[in-house]
């Protein structure tokens, strides 16, 4: 994202401190195969994408962890499946992850998102401008879901049928 918000920031700092009060963050970079030393990981971004759905055929937004290096290298990201294959453990995970990140505030990350989308501040194909004409109002005005993926620690916002 570009234009981060101020409280978009802090939820992302949030996310961070969760990751590390909880010790998960150890487990996580152990787990993923191009994680060198644990000290080069700095902080977390929120890293979005506008996609097809393709079991649904609709677009949605995904609200990923990118934990970040302090050098410009590939991100980290949370693969709770690598942890536990138990979805109640997936879940009590994530819980600790996204701790004090309520659906409003993940409905804020992806409005700030959309409304960059929808400048032109990040590129899509002439499918994806025609779904975010849809998405962006159904944000605005809450006609949106908010649903957390388990395994993947990230969530989706899509708009309600």
């Amino acid at each position: 994202m570009y234009h981060k918000p101020q409280r978009y920031k802090e939820l992302e700092d949030r996310v961070w401190q969760n990751l590390n009060r909880s010790k998960l963050l150890p487990q996580i970079l152990a787990r993923s195969a191009h994680v060198n030393d644990i000290s080069n990981y700095v902080g977390v971004e929120f890293h979005d994408e506008f996609q097809l759905n393709t079991r649904t055929n609709e677009y949605m937004m995904w609200i990923q962890i990118y934990i970040r290096h302090k050098e410009p290298v590939q991100p980290a990201t949370p693969k709770i499946y690598r942890l536990t294959e138990d979805i109640t453990q997936q879940q009590r995970i994530c819980a600790q992850i996204w701790d004090g990140v309520s659906e409003e505030d993940i409905r804020c990350i992806a409005q700030s998102s959309a409304e960059e989308y929808s400048k032109g501040d990040k590129w899509m194909d002439v499918s994806q401008k025609i779904s975010m004409a849809r998405f962006l109002p159904a944000i605005k005005e809450g006609r949106v879901c908010v649903e957390l993926i388990p395994t993947l620690a990230q969530y989706k916002v899509y708009v309600k049928k």
